[in-house]
């Protein structure tokens, strides 16, 4: 998957990130609301992809101290799945980073 309006070879690209749904959030976000794009992800995405997604996120993006809350380990509970609030916080993670101008430098594609 090739993001709408993004070259093949981005040259301000610092950091190469391979994860399939970080990609889709990444080129999808700003295209669609928030509901729907986590409504698709929990559809099409296995809980342990989007739990590896969160960990890698919480990896690549330990040091920006506005993002600390949404860093932090889920667990289910009785009444949601941690993977469902995973979602929530790696848009939110997006979200956040692109305030702070973090994702400049970051390239996230699906294969490397």
């Amino acid at each position: 998957m090739m993001c709408a309006g993004t070259n093949d070879a981005n040259e301000d690209a610092n950091k190469v990130v391979c994860n399939d749904l970080l990609s889709y959030i990444h080129c999808y976000r700003d295209r669609s609301n928030v509901d729907s794009l986590r409504r698709v992800i929990l559809s099409c995405f296995a809980p342990d992809d989007i739990s590896s997604a969160k960990k890698l996120m919480t990896h690549e993006f330990s040091d920006v101290p506005a993002c600390s809350s949404l860093l932090t380990d889920r667990r289910s509970t009785t009444s949601r799945p941690a993977h469902e609030v995973e979602v929530e916080d790696i848009i939110g993670l997006f979200d956040i980073l692109d305030i702070k101008k973090a994702l400049s430098g970051y390239y996230f594609v699906r294969h490397c």
